[in-house]
């Protein structure tokens, strides 16, 4: 086996497992439904913006699981049949 092969490989597992759980992610928050209501800065609590919510970042953070596991999976794909 070539290391292009080795690579493809290693980045086919690792995007699906990204992939995984950025699914298992956006199904918890689904399920959880999370709040933001305020932060600690330098130690006193200050009120977040009514447009971040809980829910927003974490779709986000699922979108950015799923764009790093979709592009591990297209450059395996390429570096795999090289």
């Amino acid at each position: 086996m070539t290391i292009e092969r080795i690579m493809g490989f290693v980045a086919i597992c690792a995007g699906w497992l990204l992939l995984v759980l950025a699914a298992f992610e956006i199904v918890l928050v689904f399920y959880y439904r999370p709040t933001l209501e305020y932060t600690y800065v330098e130690g006193r609590p200050r009120s977040i913006p009514y447009w971040i919510t809980g829910e927003s970042v974490g779709f986000a953070f699922g979108a950015f699981l799923t764009v790093i596991g979709g592009a591990l999976l297209w450059g395996a794909n390429r570096w795999h049949l090289r």
